[in-house]
């Protein structure tokens, strides 16, 4: 596809063992999600299927140019929020 004329399969590989490791680390550290209100859940990273139809649909922006995307942080394991999600009830809390 689109991604994988550009970047090698190495890269692309590389990637996908970055993830894998990502989501052990990041379980390890446990959160109160504030859109559920559950104590002790883990903020599990962007699924992988995301970056296989950006690649299929050959999307052309960096995933580091949106505003609220934490991809490494993406979802709660509770509620499966995503990150923005989570992010409102801070801001509505404060006012």
């Amino acid at each position: 596809m689109f991604l994988s004329k550009l970047i090698p399969q190495t890269a692309l590989n590389s990637v996908n063992v970055l993830f894998g490791r990502l989501e052990a680390v990041y379980h390890e550290k446990k959160y109160d999600c504030p859109a559920c209100g559950k104590k002790n859940v883990y903020f599990t990273p962007l699924p992988m299927w995301y970056f296989e139809l950006w690649e299929k649909y050959e999307h052309i922006h960096s995933i580091f140019g949106y505003e609220t995307f934490n991809f490494i942080k993406y979802e709660c394991s509770n509620c499966k929020n995503a990150d923005r999600d989570r992010y409102m009830p801070c801001i509505s809390l404060k006012f």
